[in-house]
């Protein structure tokens, strides 16, 4: 005797798809509570120095544009079928890593020179640039082309170049904290993101073609890695 399904499609009768759970919600609803938590940590230690309202324009903006480029090229490794428990557990692994950072800078208080403030921006547009830049050609160049191994571009002397930007953009976040204890969960990305980068290396060099690339490009920082 056949399924239910398979008598439904054998009749002509379809199903709804229902909503499905995927990283990708878990980490958007992330970006998109990052200004009202930033906001609020700013409310509960009275933090409303000019450093203060540069973190959370420059952050919030950041959790905003990420939602826009999710919808635009999105990243398919984030939008899978999955079960309620991993899109929690993205929701809660993302906060609570990206959002200690404010909560140090509001809590320590610390006063952040204007020249140091000027620099952070700097380097956060940067990384925007590089982060978005990255996975706008990776997403075309794959839906044209797919199975392609993207070596032109952004990609040509840094083989993880949106992952160097997105850890541009926490360094930043972290310069405006301007207490070491900014840079702990910073440290944390760097190892995460090293990580990922070379397991990418490793899925990539079943391509003819890597081992020429590898040997004129960078991992994720030109010159130095």
């Amino acid at each position: 005797m056949g399924s239910d399904s398979s008598a439904k499609a054998a009749a002509g009768v379809t199903e709804a798809p229902g909503w499905k759970c995927k990283i990708a919600y878990g980490i958007n609803l992330h970006k998109f509570l990052c200004a009202p938590i930033i906001y609020f940590f700013m409310l509960k230690y009275s933090r409303f120095s000019a450093a203060a309202w540069t973190y959370l324009a420059l952050h919030g903006s950041y959790g905003y544009l990420w939602i826009v480029k999710d919808q635009t090229f999105p990243d398919r490794n984030f939008h899978g079928p999955t079960s309620f428990g991993e899109m929690s557990a993205a929701f809660v692994a993302t906060s609570v890593l990206y959002w200690a950072i404010p909560w140090i800078m509001m809590h320590h208080g610390k006063d952040v020179p204007p020249w140091f403030q000027a620099l952070a921006i700097g380097v956060f547009s940067t990384g925007m640039f590089l982060m978005i830049g990255a996975d706008c050609q990776k997403y075309y160049t794959l839906k044209l082309a797919p199975g392609k191994l993207i070596t032109t571009g952004f990609f040509k002397y840094i083989r993880s170049p949106n992952y160097l930007g997105e850890l541009m953009v926490y360094g930043a976040l972290s310069m405006l904290t301007y207490t070491a204890w900014g840079w702990i969960p910073f440290a944390t990305l760097v190892l995460r993101f090293s990580a990922d980068a070379r397991n990418k290396d490793r899925s990539m060099s079943r391509y003819e073609e890597f081992a020429e690339w590898k040997a004129s490009s960078y991992l994720l920082l030109p010159p130095v890695y």
